[in-house]
This record gives C-alpha cells, sequence and structure tokens, in this order.
C-alpha cells in the first residue's frame, strides 16, 4: 500500500510541476498589473483568511480548487486499469492513491496559499481555523475529480463539504470532513477514462484527419498568402472614389483571387505530401465519396476569405460563394493530376483567375459556376476513377546528396 501511494503522489508532483509555471506567472502577472500590487496582496491574504469569508471573494480560489483535480484527473487516471492492476492492492485503495495524486496535483494553488498565509500572519490574523478550512476545500476538489461510477453523486457532496467548510463554523466543519467520508465511501470504483474521443472512428472524418496531419501548420502560410488578394482590394477601393459598379467588381475579383490562391496552395500541398494512394481503393469509400471529402476540405478553408469580403461587401460575398463549389471540385480534380503534372496547380490558378476576371466583369457568372458544379463533380470523380493503382510517381527531391540517384554523382 506505501509502495501504491508513493506512486501516485510522484505522479501528482509531476503534475504539479507542469502547472506551477504557468499558473504562477497569470497570478503574477495579475497582481503586477494592480495599481498597487502590495494592496492587492494584503486584501487577498486578508478575504481568504477571514474568520467568516465572503463567498464572492473567495469563489475564484475555490473554483481553482475544483479545476486543477479537474484537469489533472485525465492524466492521472489514464493507464490504472492496464498492468498496475495485477497488483496486490484493492480497488478501493486504487481510488484512494488517485485521490492522494490529486490532491498534490493542486500543489501549485497550497503553495499560494502558504504565501498568503504568511502574509495574513503579518497582519495579525488567526490561521487555525482558515487552513483548515482551505485544506478541505481541496480535499473536496479532489475527490470531485475523480472518475468514479457515481461522480454526479460524489461531486454533489464534494461542493457542499466545500459549502460547509467555507461558511461554517466549527461543528460544520465536522460535517464536512464526514460529508466527504460518505462521498468517499458511496463513490464506487473507478471507471476507465477515454483518453481519445470517439468522432477519430468515424469514417466520414477519417480523410479529414489525413489532410490535416498531411497539412499541419502549412495551412497557415497558404492562408496568409491567399489573403493578400484582399488586402490588395482593400486598399485599393479605401485610396480611391470608385463607383458602386466599380467597388463591386473590384471587391468580387479580389475575393476569387483569394479563393483561387488559396485553393492552388492547398491543393499542390495536398497533392505532394497526401498524394491519392492506392490502399485507399481498398477502404469502403466510393470514388465520388473522396472526392466530395477532399472538396469539403477545401472549401472549410476557403470560407476565410469569403466570409471578410462578406462582412465588408454582402452582395459581392455572395456571389463569390456562389463560385467557390465550382472551385473546390477543380482543385480536387487537379490534386489527382499534380503528382504526374506538376505545374498542375499553376493550370487550376489559371482557371481560377479567368473565372475571377469573367465574375468581377459579370455578377451573374456566379449562378452560372454554381449551375456547373455538377459537370465539375463528374469531372473529379472520373478523374479519380482514371487513377492507375500501379503508376509510379517519383518522389519530388533533389538528386545531389541521394546516394540511391543515378543521375547525379
Amino acid at each position: 500500500m506505501a509502495a501504491l501511494l508513493i506512486f501516485h503522489l510522484r505522479a501528482g508532483v509531476r503534475i504539479a510541476l507542469r502547472s506551477f509555471a504557468p499558473v504562477f506567472s497569470v497570478i503574477l502577472a495579475l497582481i503586477m498589473l494592480n495599481v498597487d500590487p502590495a494592496g492587492a496582496v494584503i486584501g487577498i491574504a486578508s478575504a481568504i483568511f477571514a474568520q467568516r469569508p465572503a463567498l464572492a471573494a473567495v469563489l475564484p480560489t475555490v473554483a481553482l480548487a475544483f479545476l486543477f483535480p479537474a484537469w489533472a484527473a485525465p492524466k492521472l487516471s489514464h493507464g490504472l486499469h492496464g498492468w498496475i492492476r495485477h497488483l496486490a492492492f484493492t480497488s478501493r485503495c486504487n481510488r484512494r492513491g488517485l485521490a492522494l495524486a490529486l490532491i498534490t496535483a493542486q500543489m501549485p494553488l497550497g503553495i499560494a496559499l502558504l504565501c498568503l498565509a504568511f502574509v495574513a500572519h503579518t497582519r495579525g490574523l488567526s490561521l487555525g481555523g482558515p487552513a483548515l478550512r482551505w485544506l478541505l476545500v481541496l480535499i473536496s476538489g479532489s475527490v470531485a475529480a475523480l472518475p468514479v461510477r457515481r461522480r454526479l453523486m460524489t461531486g454533489a457532496m464534494s461542493v457542499v463539504a466545500a459549502l460547509l467548510a467555507l461558511l461554517g463554523n466549527w461543528g460544520q466543519l465536522l460535517c464536512a470532513v464526514l460529508v466527504l467520508l460518505a462521498a468517499e465511501a458511496v463513490s464506487g470504483p473507478l471507471r476507465h477514462f477515454h483518453r481519445y474521443s470517439s468522432w477519430q472512428d468515424t469514417d466520414s472524418l477519417l480523410g479529414f484527419r489525413i489532410a490535416w496531419r498531411a497539412l499541419g501548420w502549412r495551412t497557415g502560410a497558404t492562408t496568409t498568402i491567399a489573403l493578400l488578394p484582399l488586402g490588395a482590394t482593400a486598399l485599393f477601393i479605401t485610396n480611391n472614389d470608385l463607383p458602386p459598379l466599380i467597388e463591386a467588381g473590384a471587391a468580387r475579383l479580389g475575393g476569387c483571387m483569394a479563393v483561387a490562391v488559396l485553393l492552388a496552395g492547398l491543393a499542390d500541398k495536398i497533392a505532394l505530401r497526401r498524394p491519392p494512394w492506392p490502399l485507399a481503393r481498398s477502404f469502403p469509400w466510393s470514388a465520388a465519396q473522396r472526392v466530395t471529402s477532399d472538396a469539403l476540405f477545401l472549401s472549410l478553408h476557403a470560407l476565410l476569405p469569403v466570409y471578410i469580403l462578406f462582412v465588408r461587401h454582402p452582395a459581392s460575398g455572395i456571389c463569390v460563394l456562389g463560385l467557390m463549389p465550382l472551385l473546390a471540385l477543380r482543385a480536387a480534380t487537379y490534386i489527382r493530376r499534380i503528382p504526374q503534372l506538376r505545374v498542375g496547380a499553376v493550370h487550376f490558378l489559371a482557371e481560377g483567375s479567368a473565372l475571377a476576371a469573367l465574375l468581377s466583369l459579370l455578377p451573374w457568372v456566379g449562378f452560372l459556376c454554381l449551375a456547373a458544379t455538377p459537370l465539375a463533380f463528374v469531372a473529379a470523380r472520373n478523374s479519380e476513377r482514371s487513377l492507375k493503382v500501379t503508376c509510379w510517381t517519383d518522389r519530388h527531391h533533389e538528386a545531389i546528396g541521394d546516394p540511391l540517384s543515378w543521375s547525379e554523382s
């Protein structure tokens, strides 16, 4: 039993050390930004260690006492249903060890309370009763965060115990202790904590996850570059006195170019980092589903420039929104061509620029593009179907320095 408690104690210390620096940095920043930092510290200490503290004054501290264990519980309980269950201890011992770890995880808050207790002592305040009160609050927060079978009941009893400890006299402190003991007795065994969410197992989002992992932070750089046409358009409209028709046409041109540049950059990166691979043919997805998944993924990213344009020019934003499904499907088509046609992104950008020019001159072109979306979908699906599974695609890298390359020494 002692070895188990030491194990949980060390785990709680590691979690506490992880949260120590950010918590103290935030607390120190809030104090230093105050007009009178010393007065703020004295006021907090006097409110926390008062004989009858006001609930509004100590509510942030109580919230931290419950939030720290709730944050640490998933990290500390993960793995408690593995090999550790083969050791010679009961489920109750395991639960109590986890409770000790959760109490230890509140070490940053405990150290802060100790510092405030020193300040309160210098002000002549009594520390015996308030110290016991805050110890019971920390224990209540730990018991409430335990992932047990009757967590709702345990959490409610822990909140009641914390309120009794904060607002009561010595008799109510004793009642708070009894409520905590009752909560620990009725809590039940630990439940298995699911570390990962269930949405990752759905077939409809697996393609999104693969694309996200392939791109990563690169979407930020591509989006920044794509917003440059919108910025140039905004400067052009702001620095010139334009008629309403010319201003609307310029807004449509900038919005379409931003969407085209964004989709071209993303399509090029997806084609190189997540090219269409033969294994996808063995999954229970049709060619239409694979193309639709790529088009939706690209469209979600393209909503940002469309939204920015819609805020300034709603009518122009609607026109560009009508063009976006066609461009997304054409980009999904070029994803299938880029591995063999390395300038495929340039070809798509040329198509997008031509459509942007037409839309800037003729607003009703957006409705024609929306009507042509089914044709673009058929073309993208046929492009996916026509891919050769056994087609060899060379890797895009410099041959110099590659010992397996025969083209360069």
